[in-house]
């Protein structure tokens, strides 16, 4: 429980680092990771606002991925 907490608040801030922390190495981590970097590369190389947007969009995925994530992260 306290880990999905940890993980929502990552989420907001850093998305893939929230995904990781809850579900671990997977799918979601890696669409995760290439959200925030086309997000990141929109948002520099482009335009703010398209960026902006699909940032809110990475962070509305992680979110939606620590919430609703069966498979809990095992430490290695």
């Amino acid at each position: 429980m306290m880990l999905r907490l940890l993980g929502m608040l990552f989420s907001l801030v850093l998305p893939p680092v929230g995904v990781y922390l809850v579900c671990g190495v997977g799918l979601s981590l890696y669409a995760s990771i290439a959200l925030t970097l086309l997000a990141l590369a929109v948002f520099f190389g482009l335009f703010a606002g398209p960026g902006l947007a699909l940032f809110i969009l990475a962070i509305l995925h992680a979110f939606a991925c620590t919430l609703l994530c069966r498979r809990r992260a095992t430490a290695s």
